[in-house]
């Protein structure tokens, strides 16, 4: 059995001619680009006045599907969209108009109160409650 000091000392069978040299890295090619992120073509996208875009899919059946779009504004494509996420939500389409809200103002906050098990209502009788809560929207609501 190998002591505390022996632990932390490395094998000698190892090969070192694979371990690291001082001074050079571990990934000489550093990390690999990726994609651009949805987000990022999304801004692109909606900045241009004119997008094309031609997309094969081969499914595993062999089939190929082609889609084509071309998308032509005399603004650019940020207005395009807005006016029809507007058009949707004087339709009346709730998600568009929670949408357009949540940009604007901010998503609302909500704040969730936690009873304390030991609090002073904890001990009191519905009436005492009730009156306390009376007491409460009287002085909120005058």
């Amino acid at each position: 059995m190998k002591s505390k000091e022996d632990k932390n000392k490395p094998d000698s069978k190892v090969d070192k001619s694979y371990l690291f040299q001082p001074g050079q890295s571990g990934n000489p090619g550093g990390r690999p680009l990726r994609n651009k992120a949805l987000s990022e073509n999304l801004r692109q996208m909606l900045a241009a006045k004119e997008v094309k875009i031609k997309c094969e899919i081969k499914g595993s059946s062999g089939k190929t599907i082609i889609r084509e779009w071309e998308l032509k504004s005399d603004h650019d494509l940020n207005a395009v969209v807005s006016m029809s996420l507007i058009e949707q939500a004087v339709d009346g389409n709730i998600q568009a108009i929670n949408l357009i809200f949540d940009r604007i103002e901010g998503k609302a906050i909500q704040t969730n109160l936690i009873a304390d098990v030991n609090s002073e209502f904890s001990n009191m009788s519905i009436e005492d409650k009730k009156a306390k809560l009376a007491a409460f929207l009287e002085r909120e609501l005058d």
